[in-house]
C-alpha cells in the first residue's frame, strides 16, 4: 500500500496531468502508461497468488500489544539508538559544524569515518521507536526519540529522514477497523507529502537561521508554486518520459547494471572492480548532460525499470510482487511487537524510496537496520537464557 502511494504521487497524478496538458507526444505517455500497467498487472497477479495461496493477514498494530516488549529489550534497543546519535552528534559538532548554519551541501561533504556512516543509517532506520515510547507510555523516551528525529532531520536535511518516525503513525490509523481512524491516517498521509515539498524549500534556503527572515508563509507560497510546476517529486517522470522519447539510447542503459550492482549489494566496489557504479549517475548524467559522480537521478520505480531493461522491464513486476510478499512475511515473523513497529516504519521508507527509483540505496539502508535490530534481539535472548541458568543455579 505505501509503495503504490508513493507511485500515485510520482507517476499516476503527474502522467494523468500530462497526458491532458499536451507537454509529450502521445506515443511517448501511451507507451510509459502501457509500461506502467503492465507492470501493475504482473505485480497485482503476484500479490493475489500470495494472499490466496497462503490465506496472507493483513498487518495490524495495536497499543495494547506493545506492553508484551521486555523492559530489558527495549532498553537494549533504545541504547543503541542513543548511543548512534551520540556518534553522529560528536563528529557533526567536533568538526566545528553548527545545526542552523550549516547548508546541505556541507553537510553532504562532510567527512566521516564508517562508524560514523554507520551509526548515521542505524539511527535513520530506529526513528520508529518514538511511536513505541508512545505507546509504551515511556514519555521522556518520546521526547529524546523526538529531539533525536529533529536533530536528524535538521542535520541531514535530507527529506526522506522525515519518514521514520511519522510512518508508524500513520499506519497506525491507516491499517485500523474504525473508519474516522482511517481518515486520519489517509490526512496524515496528505500532510506528509506536503511535508515534504516544504522541507525541501528549506533546504534550498541554505541555513535554517534564514528561516525568520524569509516567513513561514513564503515557504508555503513556494512549495505549492513547486508543485504547481511539476517539480520535486512531481517532475521525477520527465526522466522517465525523456528515457522512453529516446528508446533508452545511451550509453550503458538496458543492461540491468543497476540490478547487478544490487546483486553484488555486500560485496565492496574495492574488491569487485566490475561492479558497475550507481547507474542512477549515469542516468543523471543523461538527464542533466553532466557527468557528476556525485548527482543521481530517480524516474520513479517505472523509469527506473525501463532504463535499466527497456521494453522488457515490466517482468519486474512480478519481481517486486516476490520482494514486498516476502518482505511482509519477514515483519509477521517477527513476534515483538516493538520490533515489528520499527520494522514496519523501516519497510515504509524502504517502500517510498523504491517508488521513486531509488531501489539500491532503499534496499541497502533496510538490511542494515534489520540485521542490527536482529542483532540486539539475539543479545537480548542469550542474556535472558544466562539470567535464567543463574537463577536456576542459585536455586
Amino acid at each position: 500500500m505505501v509503495l503504490w502511494a508513493m507511485l500515485f504521487v510520482v507517476f499516476t497524478v503527474p502522467n494523468t496531468a500530462h497526458a491532458y496538458s499536451g507537454d509529450y507526444s502521445d506515443i511517448t505517455i501511451a507507451n510509459a502508461t502501457m509500461l506502467a500497467v503492465l507492470f501493475m498487472a504482473l505485480y497485482m497477479f503476484t500479490r493475489f497468488f500470495y494472499f490466496t495461496k497462503f490465506n496472507a493477514k493483513k498487518l495490524e498494530m495495536e497499543v495494547s500489544d506493545f506492553e508484551e516488549t521486555p523492559e530489558v529489550l527495549f532498553r537494549m534497543i533504545f541504547c543503541v539508538y542513543l548511543i548512534c546519535f551520540v556518534i553522529v552528534a560528536g563528529g557533526f559538532y567536533g568538526r566545528g559544524y553548527s545545526l542552523f548554519n550549516s547548508t546541505w551541501t556541507q553537510t553532504l561533504n562532510m567527512a566521516q569515518t564508517p562508524i560514523e556512516i554507520l551509526a548515521g543509517k542505524i539511527m535513520v532506520a530506529f526513528s520508529g521507536i518514538g511511536f513505541a515510547c508512545l505507546c509504551k507510555k515511556k514519555r521522556l523516551c518520546f521526547l529524546i526519540a523526538f529531539a533525536i528525529y529533529l536533530f536528524c532531520a535538521l542535520y541531514s536535511k535530507s527529506r526522506y529522514n522525515l519518514l521514520g518516525f511519522i510512518t508508524p503513525f500513520i499506519i497506525y490509523f491507516l491499517f485500523n477497523k474504525n473508519k474516522k481512524k482511517v481518515a486520519v491516517g489517509v490526512s496524515a498521509g496528505i500532510v506528509l507529502v506536503f511535508a515534504v515539498f516544504v522541507f525541501q524549500q528549506i533546504r534550498w534556503l541554505g541555513d535554517i537561521s534564514l528561516l525568520p527572515k524569509v516567513g513561514i508563509g513564503e515557504i508555503f507560497k513556494r512549495s505549492i508554486d513547486y508543485m504547481r510546476k511539476g517539480g520535486g517529486e512531481l517532475g521525477l517522470i520527465k526522466a522517465y518520459y525523456y528515457f522512453v522519447e529516446h528508446n533508452n539510447n545511451f550509453p550503458k542503459f538496458g543492461m540491468g547494471l543497476g540490478y547487478m550492482r544490487l546483486a553484488l549489494l555486500f560485496v565492496p566496489a574495492a574488491i569487485a572492480k566490475f561492479k558497475p557504479r550507481d547507474f542512477a549517475i549515469d542516468m543523471y548524467k543523461e538527464w542533466m548532460h553532466v557527468d557528476n559522480p556525485r548527482g543521481t537521478m530517480h524516474p520513479t520505480l517505472f523509469g527506473d525499470v525501463f532504463a535499466n531493461f527497456g521494453f522488457m522491464c515490466f517482468l519486474l513486476g512480478i519481481v517486486y510482487g516476490i520482494l514486498v510478499s516476502f518482505v511482509d512475511e519477514f515483519i509477521k515473523a517477527t513476534k515483538d511487537p516493538t520490533m515489528r513497529c520499527m520494522k514496519a516504519s523501516m519497510v515504509c521508507t524502504l517502500f517510498i524510496l523504491i517508488g521513486r527509483g531509488a531501489t539500491y540505496n532503499a534496499i541497502f539502508n533496510y538490511i542494515i537496520g534489520s540485521l542490527v535490530l536482529d542483532i540486539i534481539y539475539v543479545v537480548y535472548k542469550i542474556w535472558r537464557r544466562a539470567s535464567e541458568d543463574t537463577l536456576y543455579q542459585c536455586s
